[in-house]
């Protein structure tokens, strides 16, 4: 399998979610890396995310299978489950909210992967 072009090293914060004391609050439950290759974002893909997203910095990124076919596969926004999508740190330290998953696991091509819809985030979580 060909590797994808310009990856880089990143890390990936997997937060739980729960309410304290009628609070909500999240809590990192693990830290790890991974290689993938990011392409910002424009056009038809651009007006196919939600509303929210269509102002914000928004990249493309795609991993290697073994990534995703990992029990920590990156979690998005977007599966409906209550707990809250993985926050990925790119290079330079800037904070991205996983928005959406894309399987390419099974393309015939030898460049099969996973692809994830990043927003870019502030430091403190806000858009």
């Amino acid at each position: 399998m060909a590797p994808l072009l310009g990856s880089s090293s990143m890390t990936v914060e997997r937060y739980s979610a729960s309410f304290v004391e009628g609070e909500f609050t999240r809590t990192l439950v693990e830290r790890f890396r991974i290689r993938a290759s990011r392409q910002d974002v424009n056009g038809r893909d651009r007006q196919a995310l939600p509303e929210l997203y269509r102002t914000r910095r928004v990249q493309w990124l795609g991993c290697q299978p073994t990534v995703v076919l990992n029990p920590t596969r990156v979690q998005p926004s977007s599966d409906g489950s209550p707990v809250p999508s993985d926050i990925v740190i790119d290079d330079l330290g800037r904070r991205h909210e996983v928005i959406t998953f894309q399987d390419w696991r099974r393309h015939n091509a030898s460049t099969r992967h996973a692809a994830y819809f990043i927003a870019e985030i502030g430091e403190d979580g806000s858009i």
